[in-house]
C-alpha cells in the first residue's frame, strides 16, 4: 500500500473497473471515533484498506477500532469516488 501511495499512484484497475484510494482524517467526537470497523454503516462499494495512526500503518480487520487522529485509506470505484469522499468525510467530521 505505501509503495502505491509513494509512487503518487492512487488508481488500480480490477475486474469490476478502476479503483481509487481516498484518504480521510478522523476528527474527535465524529461518528467514526472510538468505533470498531464492523459496527460502522459504511457506504456501499468501499473498503478500509489501511489506517495510519501516528507512525504506524495498520491493516484493519472488523474488530479494529478507529480513533480521532487516524488517517483512513479507503478503496472505492473510481466513478463514485467524489460521492464516497463526501459521505465518509461527513462521517469522519465532528458531529
Amino acid at each position: 500500500m505505501s509503495r502505491i501511495l509513494a509512487k503518487g499512484t492512487n488508481k488500480y484497475e480490477g475486474r469490476a473497473g478502476k479503483k481509487t484510494l481516498i484518504e480521510i482524517a478522523v476528527q474527535i467526537y465524529s461518528e467514526l471515533d472510538n468505533k470498531e470497523i464492523k459496527d460502522i454503516n459504511w457506504p456501499e462499494n468501499c473498503l478500509v484498506v489501511s489506517i495510519h495512526r501516528g507512525e504506524k500503518e495498520i491493516l484493519p480487520r472488523g474488530d479494529t477500532k478507529i480513533y480521532a487522529g487516524d488517517l483512513l485509506v479507503v478503496m472505492t470505484n473510481e466513478d463514485s469516488a467524489s460521492c464516497m469522499l463526501e459521505d465518509i468525510s461527513e462521517m469522519a467530521s465532528t458531529v
